[in-house]
């Protein structure tokens, strides 16, 4: 059985992702929850804030329940190999993949493999430096959902991924 799906605007450039146009089959329109995986938290290696203010309760709970969730942002700069596209934005290729590594670690899952922005940097040993980094309180919090996953018998993958990757892979 597939997993149920959950379409998630990043806020605010989210919005104006164009998979939320209604034209793509694949995408429907609403409802939609929201995040806020801010790129300036990336930048700033604020791992903890990235981690513990990205994903409200509902939407952990949503990943550890099972549920595949797609995050929607948008970048205005164009991808380098493709200029009619627009590239990926750190708050997914960094950001997005580093909640989902922790929820990995965190609920003694195998990680999977996270490619940086231009899919040829392996994101994995850097991630691993970040968790071992992160306060135990944030681990302790993602370790509540952990539990929540346990209770619910789920053993399902966590299924977080950007649009940009479904699309352009």
């Amino acid at each position: 059985m597939e997993a149920p799906r959950l379409e998630v605007v990043n806020l605010s450039r989210g919005v104006f992702c164009p998979h939320l146009d209604g034209k793509h089959p694949a995408y429907p329109i609403g409802p939609y929850r929201y995040s806020r995986i801010q790129s300036t938290q990336c930048e700033m290696k604020q791992w903890d804030k990235v981690v513990l203010t990205s994903f409200g309760p509902d939407l952990w709970m949503h990943l550890a329940m099972g549920h595949h969730l797609v995050v929607h942002d948008f970048s205005e700069k164009p991808f380098k190999h493709h200029t009619e596209i627009r590239r990926e934005t750190r708050a997914c290729w960094q950001g997005m993949q580093f909640i989902r590594y922790v929820a990995e670690r965190v609920w003694q899952m195998p990680p999977t493999s996270a490619y940086g922005r231009n899919r040829e940097q392996l994101m994995n040993p850097q991630f691993s430096y970040m968790y071992d980094e992160l306060l135990d309180t944030t681990k302790n919090w993602v370790r509540y959902y952990r539990n929540q996953r346990d209770q619910l018998g789920n053993r399902a993958p966590v299924q977080l991924t950007s649009c940009w990757r479904e699309e352009w892979g």
